[in-house]
């Protein structure tokens, strides 16, 4: 298995911040049911980068069952493409 992100687009990282939450599957039975929001209540990291393309884009990776954690090994200031 690969659970690992890449960024959709080049640019150069601005800030990367996590936010705690729950870590609720994402299976699509979880994702759909009425009384859990997955894609707000899970743990997230929300990274901000300045791409060439498009401008300033918000990657929201979130968290899951098992997978558990969301590590960003890139730092502010960092170019990528």
């Amino acid at each position: 298995d690969y659970h690992c992100f890449h960024f959709p687009c080049s640019g150069t990282l601005v800030s990367s911040t996590m936010v705690p939450g729950k870590l609720y599957s994402v299976n699509p039975i979880v994702v759909q049911h009425e009384r859990v929001n997955v894609f707000t209540e899970n743990v997230r990291c929300i990274s901000i980068f300045d791409s060439p393309e498009f401008g300033q884009v918000a990657f929201i990776a979130v968290g899951a069952t098992i997978i558990g954690s969301i590590n960003n090994y890139v730092e502010p200031g960092t170019a990528f493409n």
